[in-house]
Protein backbone atom coordinates (compact mmCIF):
# COMPACT_ATOMS: atom_id res chain seq x y z
CA UNK A 1 0.00 0.00 0.00
CA UNK A 2 0.95 3.65 -0.47
CA UNK A 3 1.30 4.15 3.04
CA UNK A 4 4.22 1.34 3.63
CA UNK A 5 5.92 2.94 1.19
CA UNK A 6 9.90 3.94 1.73
CA UNK A 7 11.15 6.94 0.18
CA UNK A 8 15.30 7.41 0.17
CA UNK A 9 16.61 10.73 0.81
CA UNK A 10 20.26 12.19 0.49
CA UNK A 11 20.85 14.74 3.71
CA UNK A 12 24.28 15.96 4.42
CA UNK A 13 25.44 12.73 2.11
CA UNK A 14 23.78 10.34 4.08
CA UNK A 15 20.76 7.86 2.81
CA UNK A 16 17.60 7.57 4.62
CA UNK A 17 14.61 5.98 4.71
CA UNK A 18 11.42 7.80 5.31
CA UNK A 19 8.10 5.20 5.72
CA UNK A 20 4.24 6.72 4.15
CA UNK A 21 3.82 10.04 2.86
CA UNK A 22 4.47 11.67 -0.71
CA UNK A 23 7.53 10.78 -2.06
CA UNK A 24 7.81 13.61 -4.18
CA UNK A 25 7.10 16.24 -1.22
CA UNK A 26 9.56 14.13 1.04
CA UNK A 27 12.00 14.54 -1.40
CA UNK A 28 11.28 18.31 -2.24
CA UNK A 29 11.63 18.65 1.80
CA UNK A 30 14.75 16.47 2.22
CA UNK A 31 16.16 18.76 -0.47
CA UNK A 32 15.70 21.76 1.48
CA UNK A 33 16.97 20.62 4.64
CA UNK A 34 20.09 19.50 2.98
CA UNK A 35 20.24 22.56 0.91
CA UNK A 36 20.64 24.43 4.06
CA UNK A 37 23.19 22.04 5.75
CA UNK A 38 25.30 22.31 2.61
CA UNK A 39 25.30 26.84 2.69
CA UNK A 40 25.99 26.17 6.28
CA UNK A 41 28.77 24.05 5.46
CA UNK A 42 30.47 26.65 3.52
CA UNK A 43 31.34 28.94 6.58
CA UNK A 44 34.51 27.58 8.49
CA UNK A 45 33.22 27.98 11.66
CA UNK A 46 30.56 25.59 10.95
CA UNK A 47 32.52 23.24 10.27
CA UNK A 48 34.61 23.20 13.67
CA UNK A 49 31.65 23.16 15.78
CA UNK A 50 30.21 19.89 17.37
CA UNK A 51 27.73 17.69 15.62
CA UNK A 52 24.88 18.72 17.98
CA UNK A 53 25.93 22.79 17.98
CA UNK A 54 25.81 22.10 13.88
CA UNK A 55 22.15 20.66 14.36
CA UNK A 56 21.16 23.47 16.33
CA UNK A 57 22.22 26.12 13.67
CA UNK A 58 20.45 24.26 11.34
CA UNK A 59 17.33 24.06 12.87
CA UNK A 60 18.21 27.81 13.84
CA UNK A 61 18.56 28.63 10.12
CA UNK A 62 15.13 26.76 9.25
CA UNK A 63 13.79 28.74 11.95
CA UNK A 64 14.74 32.08 10.54
CA UNK A 65 12.97 30.76 7.21
CA UNK A 66 10.14 30.58 8.97
CA UNK A 67 9.68 33.42 10.68
CA UNK A 68 10.88 35.21 7.64
CA UNK A 69 8.23 33.61 5.64
CA UNK A 70 5.49 34.53 8.12
CA UNK A 71 6.75 38.31 8.44
CA UNK A 72 6.06 38.14 4.38
CA UNK A 73 2.34 36.45 4.94
CA UNK A 74 1.97 39.31 7.34
CA UNK A 75 2.81 42.23 5.54
CA UNK A 76 0.41 40.34 2.52
CA UNK A 77 -2.10 40.21 4.92
CA UNK A 78 -2.04 44.17 5.91
CA UNK A 79 -1.64 44.99 1.85
CA UNK A 80 -5.18 42.98 1.78
CA UNK A 81 -6.58 44.84 4.21
CA UNK A 82 -5.39 48.07 3.14
CA UNK A 83 -6.52 46.88 -0.50
CA UNK A 84 -9.80 46.62 1.32
CA UNK A 85 -9.68 50.10 2.45
CA UNK A 86 -9.31 51.48 -0.88
CA UNK A 87 -11.71 49.42 -2.25
CA UNK A 88 -14.79 50.85 0.11
CA UNK A 89 -13.24 54.37 -0.38
CA UNK A 90 -13.41 53.56 -4.60
CA UNK A 91 -17.30 52.45 -3.34
CA UNK A 92 -17.92 55.44 -1.53
CA UNK A 93 -17.01 57.38 -4.64
CA UNK A 94 -18.95 55.64 -6.98
CA UNK A 95 -22.01 56.77 -4.98
CA UNK A 96 -20.88 59.85 -4.69
CA UNK A 97 -20.54 60.40 -8.66
CA UNK A 98 -23.93 58.42 -8.67
CA UNK A 99 -25.71 61.23 -7.00
CA UNK A 100 -24.16 63.93 -8.37
CA UNK A 101 -25.32 61.98 -12.16
CA UNK A 102 -29.08 62.08 -10.50
CA UNK A 103 -28.58 66.25 -9.76
CA UNK A 104 -27.65 66.77 -13.43
CA UNK A 105 -30.40 64.66 -14.66
CA UNK A 106 -33.08 66.27 -12.44
CA UNK A 107 -31.00 69.79 -13.57
CA UNK A 108 -31.64 68.38 -17.12
CA UNK A 109 -35.24 67.66 -16.90
CA UNK A 110 -35.34 71.68 -15.20
CA UNK A 111 -34.37 73.28 -17.72
CA UNK A 112 -36.35 70.95 -20.52
CA UNK A 113 -39.44 72.42 -18.51
CA UNK A 114 -38.25 75.69 -18.85
CA UNK A 115 -37.54 75.61 -22.41
CA UNK A 116 -41.44 74.38 -22.59
CA UNK A 117 -42.41 77.24 -20.64
CA UNK A 118 -40.59 79.30 -22.82
CA UNK A 119 -41.87 77.90 -25.99
CA UNK A 120 -45.11 78.30 -24.75
CA UNK A 121 -45.19 81.98 -24.45
CA UNK A 122 -42.85 82.49 -27.50
CA UNK A 123 -46.24 80.87 -29.09
CA UNK A 124 -48.70 83.11 -27.46
CA UNK A 125 -46.31 86.42 -28.33
CA UNK A 126 -46.36 85.17 -31.98
CA UNK A 127 -50.51 84.48 -31.96
CA UNK A 128 -50.59 88.27 -30.49
CA UNK A 129 -48.35 89.68 -33.03
CA UNK A 130 -50.37 88.10 -36.23
CA UNK A 131 -53.48 90.06 -33.56
CA UNK A 132 -52.31 92.66 -33.54
CA UNK A 133 -51.36 92.26 -38.03
CA UNK A 134 -54.82 91.63 -38.69
CA UNK A 135 -56.07 94.79 -36.55
CA UNK A 136 -53.51 96.32 -38.34
CA UNK A 137 -54.65 95.44 -42.19
CA UNK A 138 -58.28 96.01 -40.73
CA UNK A 139 -57.13 99.88 -40.14
CA UNK A 140 -55.27 99.93 -42.88
CA UNK A 141 -58.68 98.61 -45.36
CA UNK A 142 -60.87 101.66 -43.27
CA UNK A 143 -58.03 104.18 -43.82
CA UNK A 144 -58.34 103.05 -47.83
CA UNK A 145 -62.36 103.57 -47.30
CA UNK A 146 -62.08 106.59 -45.65
CA UNK A 147 -59.91 107.86 -48.63
CA UNK A 148 -62.17 106.53 -50.99
CA UNK A 149 -64.98 108.66 -48.95
CA UNK A 150 -63.05 111.85 -49.55
CA UNK A 151 -62.55 111.64 -52.71
CA UNK A 152 -66.15 111.03 -53.51
CA UNK A 153 -67.32 113.67 -51.16
CA UNK A 154 -64.72 115.79 -52.90
CA UNK A 155 -66.11 115.14 -56.21
CA UNK A 156 -70.09 115.93 -54.82
CA UNK A 157 -68.63 118.91 -53.92
CA UNK A 158 -67.69 119.95 -57.34
CA UNK A 159 -70.64 119.12 -58.42
CA UNK A 160 -72.06 120.82 -55.93
CA UNK A 161 -70.40 123.80 -57.06
CA UNK A 162 -70.62 123.55 -60.85
CA UNK A 163 -74.68 123.17 -59.93
CA UNK A 164 -75.43 125.70 -57.27
CA UNK A 165 -72.62 128.59 -57.11
CA UNK A 166 -74.29 130.61 -55.36
CA UNK A 167 -74.54 128.09 -52.27
CA UNK A 168 -71.21 129.42 -50.64
CA UNK A 169 -72.46 128.35 -47.16
CA UNK A 170 -73.21 125.16 -48.29
CA UNK A 171 -70.54 124.91 -50.08
CA UNK A 172 -68.30 125.73 -46.74
CA UNK A 173 -70.30 123.52 -44.80
CA UNK A 174 -69.02 120.68 -47.40
CA UNK A 175 -65.36 121.94 -47.03
CA UNK A 176 -65.57 121.64 -43.02
CA UNK A 177 -66.85 117.92 -43.17
CA UNK A 178 -63.84 117.55 -46.06
CA UNK A 179 -61.40 118.98 -42.89
CA UNK A 180 -62.59 116.74 -40.54
CA UNK A 181 -62.59 114.18 -42.55
CA UNK A 182 -58.76 114.60 -43.25
CA UNK A 183 -58.01 115.13 -39.46
CA UNK A 184 -59.87 111.48 -39.07
CA UNK A 185 -57.54 109.87 -42.16
CA UNK A 186 -54.72 111.68 -40.35
CA UNK A 187 -55.56 109.68 -36.92
CA UNK A 188 -56.39 106.45 -38.46
CA UNK A 189 -52.36 107.02 -40.28
CA UNK A 190 -50.78 107.54 -36.95
CA UNK A 191 -52.52 104.92 -34.87
CA UNK A 192 -51.52 102.80 -38.29
CA UNK A 193 -47.83 103.79 -37.78
CA UNK A 194 -48.31 103.14 -33.73
CA UNK A 195 -49.51 99.66 -34.36
CA UNK A 196 -46.30 99.24 -36.90
CA UNK A 197 -43.89 99.81 -34.54
CA UNK A 198 -45.72 97.51 -32.09
CA UNK A 199 -45.56 94.61 -34.70
CA UNK A 200 -41.54 95.63 -34.83
CA UNK A 201 -40.87 95.94 -31.31
CA UNK A 202 -42.51 92.37 -31.39
CA UNK A 203 -40.43 91.05 -34.10
CA UNK A 204 -37.46 91.96 -31.72
CA UNK A 205 -39.27 89.70 -28.93
CA UNK A 206 -39.12 87.17 -31.11
CA UNK A 207 -35.59 86.98 -32.16
CA UNK A 208 -34.54 87.35 -28.43
CA UNK A 209 -36.55 84.56 -27.19
CA UNK A 210 -34.87 82.48 -30.36
CA UNK A 211 -31.64 83.75 -29.06
CA UNK A 212 -32.54 82.35 -25.59
CA UNK A 213 -33.90 78.85 -26.92
CA UNK A 214 -30.65 78.21 -28.75
CA UNK A 215 -28.56 79.20 -25.29
CA UNK A 216 -30.74 76.69 -23.50
CA UNK A 217 -30.08 74.28 -26.47
CA UNK A 218 -26.55 74.41 -26.02
CA UNK A 219 -26.97 74.31 -22.55
CA UNK A 220 -29.03 71.04 -22.56
CA UNK A 221 -26.13 69.50 -25.06
CA UNK A 222 -23.63 70.49 -22.51
CA UNK A 223 -25.29 68.90 -19.59
CA UNK A 224 -25.81 66.14 -21.38
CA UNK A 225 -22.29 65.75 -22.64
CA UNK A 226 -21.26 66.07 -18.46
CA UNK A 227 -23.68 63.07 -17.86
CA UNK A 228 -22.01 60.83 -20.30
CA UNK A 229 -18.68 61.64 -18.70
CA UNK A 230 -19.94 61.11 -15.40
CA UNK A 231 -21.38 58.07 -16.31
CA UNK A 232 -18.09 56.58 -17.96
CA UNK A 233 -15.96 57.38 -14.84
CA UNK A 234 -18.67 55.80 -12.81
CA UNK A 235 -17.92 52.92 -15.33
CA UNK A 236 -14.34 52.69 -14.97
CA UNK A 237 -14.33 53.32 -11.09
CA UNK A 238 -16.69 50.33 -11.07
CA UNK A 239 -14.00 48.37 -13.47
CA UNK A 240 -11.35 49.29 -10.87
CA UNK A 241 -12.84 48.34 -7.76
CA UNK A 242 -13.83 44.62 -9.02
CA UNK A 243 -10.45 44.46 -10.39
CA UNK A 244 -8.93 45.40 -6.81
CA UNK A 245 -11.42 43.08 -5.02
CA UNK A 246 -10.20 40.09 -7.74
CA UNK A 247 -6.53 40.69 -6.81
CA UNK A 248 -6.98 40.93 -3.11
CA UNK A 249 -8.86 37.36 -3.35
CA UNK A 250 -6.13 35.95 -5.21
CA UNK A 251 -3.66 37.77 -2.74
CA UNK A 252 -5.46 35.85 0.30
CA UNK A 253 -5.40 32.45 -1.51
CA UNK A 254 -1.53 33.25 -2.39
CA UNK A 255 -1.54 33.71 1.94
CA UNK A 256 -3.52 30.59 2.77
CA UNK A 257 -1.67 28.70 0.65
CA UNK A 258 1.86 29.27 2.23
CA UNK A 259 0.12 29.03 5.17
CA UNK A 260 -0.48 25.93 4.91
CA UNK A 261 2.83 24.63 3.30
CA UNK A 262 4.46 26.44 6.34
CA UNK A 263 2.19 24.17 8.58
CA UNK A 264 3.04 20.97 6.20
CA UNK A 265 6.83 21.60 6.49
CA UNK A 266 6.73 22.19 9.98
CA UNK A 267 5.40 19.21 10.90
CA UNK A 268 7.50 17.03 8.30
CA UNK A 269 10.19 18.71 9.92
CA UNK A 270 9.21 17.75 13.35
CA UNK A 271 8.39 14.39 12.17
CA UNK A 272 12.77 13.67 10.62
CA UNK A 273 13.39 14.87 13.64
CA UNK A 274 11.30 12.81 16.25
CA UNK A 275 13.29 10.10 13.59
Amino acid sequence: MEKDQITEVLIDEKVYPIKGGDPEYIQKVASYIDGKIQRLKQSRQYSLQKPDYRNLCVLLSMAEDYFRLEDSLRQKQTDAEEHGSEVYSLKREIVSRRVESENVQRELAEAREQLSETRKQANAALAEKNSLLSVNQSLHRESEGVRSKQSALEAEVERLRAEAGGLKTELERFRAESGQLAGESDRLAAESERLAAESEQLKAENERFAAEREQLKTENERLAAENARLKTDCESLEADGESLKQELQQQKEEAERLRAENEKLEAEINELLEA
